[in-house]
């Protein structure tokens, strides 16, 4: 039957009698043979069954087997405790007795529940009865060649009753066994039985090893005598019924023989009907879900990405055609098209960054884990890093003292080489990483959800990429960068206050993307370590915050040259379509530059006009 309802926890308890402590040892036997998880317990008074039902409570044991002869000492603590109904099933070893039990408390006064309570109890509890009933109509020829009718009418008459009942039954077919078994026996004796000696086993063992082997028919049915020397013969499971307030049945279920096992009469729907037509668990369901990124989010931030990659791709050939033009020439061009080329990449992480199970198998998440992580730090040390140079270059250029009388703007292959240092430093530690441990991918227990009304546990997991000293390794590119963003924004002021008025076309948006940088790398850092273990949120920040990033600061550095040349490549041009400088006193610096929006003046030039060449 456990095998049949798939219960591998249960709870055994029976009294510390022979009847029950043997067939109970056998049962505990059987269980562990089978991997069976058991809470057993003698149960001798009150205090030993309040002790069983708290174990019970403490390690959430739904069935219980039963082998006690006073129910009630069990049956009331567990009903005052809530031990019964849709989730529990109790097992009585004899049906019988449970029948007995439930009458006896019918006119008990000495039991702490009522009659009511105990019916409540044993609604559909599951019991054991003997297939051919003790007096039941049906008949058939016993061993001792008379017919089991018969057989039953001589017992009653000698022990002046009406009917028999099971023990005298039982021990009527335990004597015919005895008596088979010894008479089998004597032909393989080693000497005659009438000098059996209780200290020497050669007899008993001859006599054993034929009680095993008997099968004849008692008034009971057929009875075998299984290897382990209990009696196993036809009988039926049974649950009980409990019809209107008082009235009671029990129902077969099963039907169970030595030749053919159990042989099922009801299906569970129909066996549980009184719980729903759901068979108990013996544990709470266990549902276990794997967290993965939507594919709609997924699909959103891959458009996005490919937004941001086309921009940068025209970006790039927007700059190669127009390098002649001051509005580029002016701006580092080299540079801004490494920025772009590093926001492609960061771009392409963030794809990478949100493919999991869901889209590919386990084994190729490991390899774009590593692809993301290069890709990731390579691009935003392009990106940012090149963003970050023109940003000291541009400090440079207006703060330092000039030479000859001319200002000096510093070289782009200055800018060039300070980016190829800081790719030197990450590829550096990448391949460190790379050589020194092996990554894997981790099947990682994110949270435990229980569910009381549904009777269910959740588990969610995730997968991640993970090794030994990863913390290390992370902590030593977050320092890294963390010192970047950080000069970065302490540059970010004065370059926007000292160049809003001169020279260099784009100076005035490089202080909006470093301040976007370190807002972005903040935000999206906080928020995928604190929904670490739930990778929609996680990667719907990450990837947001790098794509918002790479998409504003292509954006602010490439829309405003393309304006600006539709308009006219122009200081003045370059002023009026700043938001920065707008922002920063437009109207005086358009004032010194001798002209004001919405006049005829033309520009008139206060001072000879100041030739900026780079060095060479």
């Amino acid at each position: 039957m456990l095998h049949h309802y798939g219960w591998k926890k249960i709870g055994v308890a029976w009294d510390n009698f022979a009847i029950f402590s043997d067939s109970t040892q056998a049962l505990l036997y059987s269980l562990g043979k089978d991997n069976v998880t058991t809470v057993s317990a003698v149960i001798r008074d009150g205090s030993d069954a309040a002790k069983f039902l708290d174990r019970l409570e403490e390690e959430d044991v739904r069935i219980v087997f039963l082998a006690v002869s006073n129910l009630q000492r069990v049956v009331c603590q567990a009903h005052s405790r809530k031990r019964y109904g849709a989730k529990y099933v109790w097992i009585i070893q004899d049906a019988t007795l449970a029948a007995i039990s439930v009458e006896a408390s019918k006119a008990s006064s000495s039991t702490n529940c009522t009659y009511s309570d105990l019916l409540d109890f044993m609604e559909s509890s599951i019991g054991y009865y003997p297939y051919r009933k003790v007096n039941g109509k049906n008949s058939w020829m016993t061993v001792g060649g008379k017919m089991n009718t018969d057989v039953k009418k001589t017992i009653a008459h000698e022990l002046n009753r009406t009917n028999i009942n099971i023990v005298s039954a039982t021990t009527y077919d335990a004597v015919w066994a005895m008596a088979l078994a010894l008479n089998a026996s004597l032909p393989k004796l080693p000497r005659p039985i009438d000098s059996f000696d209780f200290f020497k086993n050669d007899m008993s063992e001859v006599i054993v090893n034929e009680f095993r082997k008997v099968r004849f028919t008692g008034i009971l049915g057929k009875m075998v005598i299984d290897e382990n020397g209990n009696s196993v013969r036809p009988a039926s499971i049974q649950v009980f019924r409990r019809y209107g307030s008082e009235n009671y049945s029990y129902e077969d279920i099963a039907l169970y023989s030595f030749e053919k096992n159990l042989t099922w009469i009801q299906s569970p729907k129909e066996v549980w009907s009184q719980k729903g037509g759901k068979v108990p668990r013996d544990r709470p369901l266990l549902m276990e879900e794997l967290r993965t990124v939507s594919s709609g989010l997924f699909i959103a931030y891959c458009i996005l990405a490919a937004v941001c990659v086309i921009f940068s791709t025209a970006f790039c050939v927007f700059v190669c055609i127009h390098r002649e033009k001051s509005v580029v020439k002016y701006s580092w061009p080299v540079t801004n098209c490494i920025i772009a080329m590093g926001t492609s990449v960061m771009s392409i992480a963030a794809i990478l960054l949100g493919i999991d199970t869901n889209l590919v198998p386990r084994h190729v998440i490991l390899t774009t884990c590593t692809a993301s992580t290069w890709l990731l730090v390579w691009g935003f040390t392009l990106s940012y890093g090149a963003v970050m140079a023109k940003c000291v270059g541009i400090c440079i250029f207006f703060m330092r003292k000039t030479i000859g009388g001319k200002d000096v703007r510093p070289r782009e292959v200055n800018l060039l080489i300070f980016v190829g240092i800081l790719l030197m430093v990450d590829t550096g530690m990448l391949v460190g990483w790379q050589i020194s441990e092996t990554q894997d991918v981790q099947r990682v227990l994110a949270e435990t959800v229980i569910n009381k009304e549904e009777d269910t546990i959740y588990k969610y997991f995730v997968y991640r990429c993970a090794s030994k000293n990863a913390t290390f390794w992370l902590v030593g590119f977050l320092g890294i960068k963390g010192v970047l963003l950080l000069i970065g924004t302490i540059l970010t002021w004065p370059t926007c206050a000292i160049s809003h008025q001169r020279g260099i076309a784009d100076s005035n948006y490089i202080g909006m993307s470093i301040c976007l940088a370190t807002v972005s790398s903040v935000v999206g850092l906080t928020l995928t370590l604190v929904f670490s273990d739930e990778p929609q949120t996680a990667y719907g920040a990450a990837g947001g915050c790098l794509l918002i990033w790479c998409l504003v600061t292509v954006s602010v550095i490439f829309f405003p040259k393309v304006i600006t040349l539709c308009h006219g490549d122009d200081d003045l041009t370059a002023a009026v379509m700043s938001p920065v400088g707008s922002m920063m006193g437009m109207l005086h610096t358009l004032g010194d530059m001798g002209a004001l929006p919405g006049t005829k003046i033309k520009r008139q030039m206060e001072s000879q006009e100041t030739t900026v060449t780079e060095e060479t």
